[in-house]
């Protein structure tokens, strides 16, 4: 084991596009219309004071998504997500040259939710490393909702993958106790390159409240033998990550 550190180098390449060579990062973006894919490659690379062609872009790819919004449902099983605007919308990327483009609603604070798991698996492979984390958790889809516990009771005795929250967890319990969620939080906020990030302390309490499922699927988890640190202190480190 060793101490959180700050975070390397993103590892790996680009995806590559089916029966397509690998882009080009400063000349890809990936739209989501019409319920398809799609790449949408610059003809020419963009260059250094070339930033209003990838503005006006952005904004073209905003205003296409937008109607979509509508389409939406607030999360209503934690009565203080309910509050939110669900027509808030915004895009911003930043390149490996520190230029940042953005459109949209990109100053309106949210809490990350699910996009924790993420950052939790990143420090618990620091950690722990891989073949611990690994040891009772699979990296296979699941094909049920992100909080189902049916297949966990029923046919497996690992979560399918750290994305579910069985797999979260699981993540969570392995950095209890020698990681506090300070540690995280200090460690999100160098990934994000954003000392203003905080916990939403109403979120968190709302979270906390109406977990009966998270709960129920972490002693499940205990009584498998896959969460051996304390049930709730894992609970409240993933749910404190989320919020």
């Amino acid at each position: 084991a060793r101490p959180v550190g700050g975070p390397g180098p993103p590892p790996g390449r680009p995806h590559r596009p089916a029966g397509g060579p690998v882009p080009d990062e400063s000349r890809l973006l990936i739209v989501i219309s019409d319920r398809k894919i799609t790449y949408c490659i610059k003809k020419s690379r963009l260059r250094a004071g070339e930033g209003a062609d990838m503005e006006e872009l952005l904004q073209q790819i905003l205003q296409e998504c937008r109607p979509y919004t509508g389409q939406g449902a607030l999360a209503s099983y934690i009565p203080e997500l309910a509050k939110a605007d669900k027509n808030h919308l915004g895009v911003c990327i930043r390149t490996r040259g520190m230029e940042t483009f953005s459109a949209g609603d990109t100053k309106e604070r949210f809490t990350i939710q699910s996009i924790s798991k993420v950052i939790t698996l990143m420090v618990a492979l620091q950690h722990c490393g891989f073949d611990k984390v690994f040891e009772k958790m699979n990296m296979e889809p699941s094909g049920d909702a992100f909080n189902s516990l049916v297949k966990l009771d029923l046919t497996s005795d690992k979560p399918f993958n750290p994305m579910i929250n069985a797999g979260a967890i699981t993540t969570a319990g392995y950095l209890v106790p020698d990681v506090s969620f300070e540690d995280m939080l200090n460690y999100a906020r160098r990934l994000c390159l954003d000392k203003d990030i905080v916990m939403d302390e109403k979120v968190f309490r709302s979270e906390m409240d109406h977990c009966a499922r998270n709960r129920a699927i972490a002693y499940l988890l205990q009584s498998k033998g896959i969460l051996e640190s304390d049930v709730e202190k894992s609970l409240e480190l993933y749910t404190r990550m989320c919020s």
